[in-house]
């Protein structure tokens, strides 16, 4: 799914032989190629309050607006951030991206190379990028709309209830 509105992600990126933490929670930039949309977003935050907050939304609470945006849960959404590394981080004998809150389905890059997967928002992600740090970090989360997850209900007359699930 492309997200709900308590939807958050959270990152840090921690220096483990420093025990240091560079906080990645502030501004990033949301993008959707489809629409054509850059703009100014918050993490923690979502893309209805990125959108809302940047006024291309009305508020998403309000009356049945929640089903009048239901095109936002059904699109790609991608968040990014650019930041720097020191000397000491890049020394530290190991780097981990601590993420909470991914959307269920996502990938996450550090500069264009991926470092992991996510599942399940409500866990924590650790993923070691200690191999593609650098001075200057580009951090990506795409959030991937899972377009097909039912491929079939069988509701038999006896029985258990047969579900089967596409996996992507």
């Amino acid at each position: 799914m492309a997200g709900f509105f308590s939807c958050t992600l959270v990152a840090a990126l921690v220096s483990v032989s420093r025990a240091g933490v560079i906080d990645l929670t502030g501004n990033w930039t949301l993008l959707n190629n489809a629409r054509g949309v850059k703009i100014p977003a918050s993490v923690p935050g979502s893309m209805y309050t990125a959108l809302y907050y940047n006024k291309l939304i009305p508020d998403p609470l309000y009356r049945d607006n929640d089903v009048k945006l239901r095109w936002i849960g059904r699109e790609d959404w991608t968040y990014t951030r650019t930041f720097q590394l020191g000397s000491d981080e890049l020394a530290a004998s190991a780097l981990r991206l601590v993420c909470d809150g991914l959307d269920t389905i996502s990938t996450v890059y550090i500069n264009d190379q991926k470092v992991g997967t996510s599942e399940n928002m409500f866990v924590q992600y650790v993923y070691d990028i200690k191999t593609v740090a650098k001075v200057q970090m580009c951090v990506t989360y795409v959030n991937k709309l899972v377009k097909k997850i039912f491929t079939n209900i069988i509701l038999p007359t006896k029985g258990p209830v047969k579900i089967r699930i596409a996996r992507m």
